[in-house]
């Protein structure tokens, strides 16, 4: 057993294409699909099920996701720790967070953390919600921020840290923008509005607000990145329902921010780890920034 051969079946299990995962190791397709051959004559069954629309991992091939997963995380922390100089000396430490935490939660709590030695080799990625676990699994991250609605982060530990509800942002002048009532989802369904996709519920709430008259109705811009649905609202396409901590920058920008009467979502922050795997230093050091810089939303447990 070869770790490349690891290397191309977690690849290719994980994003259930051969022709994806070549690309990704940067091999070619047929060489690829050879090691994988090998890798399955010596498990002595097939892991991968190969069809027309892509591949499948086999029973056989779970124990073996497992163990590559395993093995190839081990790696990639030794790796970190050579890099570091020597044993000993802490890494880097990985942080993967979705778009929206990465641009509107932690700019401030980061540059606080950057101040300490204890994480001044903090390295952030911004990912997609669906691919950080995956990103935790291969050990290419150390943490990650979520928003548990975007994303289940089942098999982790996972820590609670903000809840941020939602709020109405209009563009001034707009009609939803008079007055200082709430405003119910049924006026809302009126409008054009522009969805962000994580709302947990939102849309399905909507569609039943607009009632009989709103027969088929459907939101006029969908996205899983809120910055670009705020940049639409800016703009003057539509109204939409964002996370509040959106409410500074919609002041700025010259929208108008309304509370919503029958909605209750919530953004529910997590910082999710590798199951049993202690928490750095820097770690728990940037963890303490988010909740101090976010007070209004640090849950109580985590106050």
């Amino acid at each position: 057993m070869e770790l490349h051969q690891l290397r191309y079946f977690e690849s290719a299990a994980r994003l259930g294409s051969m022709m994806a995962a070549a690309a990704e190791c940067h091999v070619s397709q047929p060489a690829m699909s050879v090691q994988i051959r090998k890798l399955e004559e010596e498990a002595g069954a097939p892991l991968l099920l190969r069809g027309a629309r892509g591949v499948r991992v086999t029973p056989a091939g779970e124990r073996t996701l497992a163990v590559a997963r395993r093995v190839l995380r081990e790696l990639s922390v030794w790796e970190g720790d050579m890099r570091a100089g020597a044993y000993g000396t802490d890494g880097p430490l990985r942080v993967a967070a979705q778009p929206f935490l990465a641009s509107e939660i932690l700019p401030g709590p980061v540059a606080e953390t950057l101040k300490s030695p204890e994480a001044s080799r903090l390295r952030l990625r911004e990912r997609a919600p669906s691919l950080i676990p995956s990103l935790l699994m291969s050990g290419e991250c150390d943490l990650a921020l979520v928003d548990l609605s975007a994303a289940s982060m089942e098999g982790f530990d996972v820590e609670v840290l903000l809840k941020i509800p939602y709020a109405l942002c209009v563009p001034a002048g707009h009609a939803l923008a008079q007055g200082d009532s709430s405003v119910g989802l049924a006026r809302l369904a009126e409008h054009n509005v522009l969805l962000y996709a994580h709302a947990p519920g939102l849309e399905s709430r909507l569609a039943e607000a607009a009632g009989p008259r709103g027969f088929g109705w459907e939101p006029g811009f969908v996205s899983e990145h809120a910055s670009a649905v705020f940049e639409l609202v800016v703009a003057g396409a539509g109204v939409a329902v964002l996370p509040a901590v959106y409410s500074k920058a919609a002041l700025r920008r010259t929208l108008v921010v309304r509370s919503l009467s029958d909605y209750d979502g919530q953004v529910v922050v997590a910082a999710v780890r590798r199951r049993g795997e202690a928490l750095s230093a820097g770690a728990a050091l940037l963890l303490q920034n988010i909740r101090r810089k976010h007070r209004l939303w640090a849950t109580p447990s985590a106050v």
